[in-house]
């Protein structure tokens, strides 16, 4: 299948420098968990005492660094494929606009999740491991849910953003009027959104929420995701002068 292909190209583009900098932090932090913290308890050197602090602030520099890197590449992807001169050779590729756009969605979630991860298993190293025993009371799945379809989300009114940004000729104060965009555009769906919840179901919080209801819910936030997707898309595809 044609996407399958243009999903590969997207994921390999950035591939081989995110598995190397995962496996990186991988060692840090598990070194540091079950190593460092050992040491630096069990011994009375102020040497590796030392080099234990030194470890967790490499540590959580890198931590830093690669969710700061993930965050380029983000928006490299996004942006910059689309909407700058690289633009007119990726719209050129003979496959359908979906295509590319979905492709570039769902390796963004990818990325995205995985530093939700990275900071997770970095906080793992710091708190007490019944914190995350715990989290297996707390319907994990449905948490893991819930962050999936906030993500997806967040990139396709991104996506709208720069859609907009990019087809309202729009050349001065571009940073600035995305982020009043972005908050603005965040208000109003959160307003029809509590809206339809308060109408379906006569209360707006998830609190005390049956499963269905929490799934309907959850319905009604991708349901105004597919709408981000649908506006993006019509104005990538019929405005956008590259």
């Amino acid at each position: 299948m044609r996407f399958l292909k243009v999903l590969k190209y997207e994921f390999l583009e950035y591939f081989f420098p995110v598995l190397v900098i995962n496996g990186i932090l991988f060692v840090l932090i598990f070194s540091l968990k079950y190593i460092g913290y050992n040491s630096y308890f069990d011994t009375s050197s102020s040497v590796i005492k030392i080099f234990t602090v030194i470890m967790m602030f490499i540590t959580l520099l890198g931590v830093f660094c690669y969710i700061i890197f993930l965050g380029i590449i983000i928006l490299k992807s996004l942006y910059s494929r689309l909407f700058s001169s690289e633009g007119y050779l990726t719209l050129s590729i003979p496959v359908s606009i979906d295509y590319i756009l979905c492709s570039k969605i769902i390796v963004s979630t990818t990325w995205v999740l995985l530093s939700i991860v990275i900071t997770t298993l970095w906080l793992y190293s710091f708190v007490d491991t019944r914190f995350f025993f715990m989290l297996k009371d707390i319907s994990s799945f449905y948490l893991l849910w819930k962050t999936f379809i906030s993500i997806i989300n967040n990139i396709c009114l991104i996506f709208l953003i720069l859609a907009i940004l990019n087809t309202g000729k729009i050349v001065r104060f571009k940073t600035i009027t995305g982020i009043l965009l972005f908050f603005m555009i965040l208000f109003v769906s959160s307003i029809a959104s509590l809206s339809i919840k308060y109408l379906a179901f006569g209360r707006i919080w998830d609190f005390n929420a049956t499963t269905t209801e929490l799934f309907l819910h959850d319905l009604i936030d991708l349901f105004i995701t597919i709408i981000y997707y649908i506006i993006a898309r019509y104005l990538i595809k019929n405005k956008l002068e590259v």
